[in-house]
């Protein structure tokens, strides 16, 4: 139920689907799953502490626990369902829908390339970009500075927004919060 890849790279599943019923451990070296056209499912924690995880596929990609890691991408349609996802550095992901409740915490930097639907969920980085649209409700803070690509929009319709930086946002629709 438990998977642990010690000094173990590169792990391809062949478009097999993926699930881990337990807690996701990587030690050693930063770690590279790739199942394909395969779905990932981590049920458990995913704990890297100090190392680097990515998790590759074409189908989705679903966590549902705590991460942690000093720096996570994810290149397939990334849903986190609960959790707290703290990265040491950064956050790249290709398209993320996170759910009411996740909280993020990225040391540097969030990049979203793809849609990024972050619904109720905290996010926190020194700087978020979001190259494509953004809808947010929960609360964003970026020490640093929030950029959304020029021709995309990002729609906040609820939360706090905290920025010590600046925003560039081609299109920003802010409905509520503050």
């Amino acid at each position: 139920k438990n998977l642990s890849l010690n000094n173990r790279p590169n792990l391809k599943t062949d478009n097999e689907n993926l699930t881990v019923s337990g807690t996701l451990t990587v030690t050693g070296n930063d770690t590279h799953i790739n199942t394909g056209t395969g779905t990932q499912t981590y049920e458990g924690e995913i704990k890297a502490t100090g190392r680097g995880i990515t998790l590759e596929g074409t189908s989705t990609i679903t966590t549902k626990h705590n991460i942690t890691a000093n720096k996570i991408k994810v290149t397939g349609d990334w849903n986190s369902n609960s959790g707290t996802i703290s990265a040491g550095t950064d956050i790249e992901a290709a398209k993320w829908t996170s759910a009411n409740g996740v909280i993020t915490n990225a040391g540097n930097k969030i990049t979203v390339t793809g849609v990024w639907d972050s619904k109720g969920s905290t996010i926190t980085a020194k700087d978020i970009e979001a190259r494509n649209n953004w809808d947010s409700s929960g609360n964003v803070t970026a020490n640093g500075n929030i950029k959304v690509d020029n021709g995309y929009l990002w729609k906040s319709t609820g939360g706090n927004i905290q920025l010590k930086g600046n925003l560039t946002a081609a299109q920003f629709n802010q409905t509520g919060g503050t």
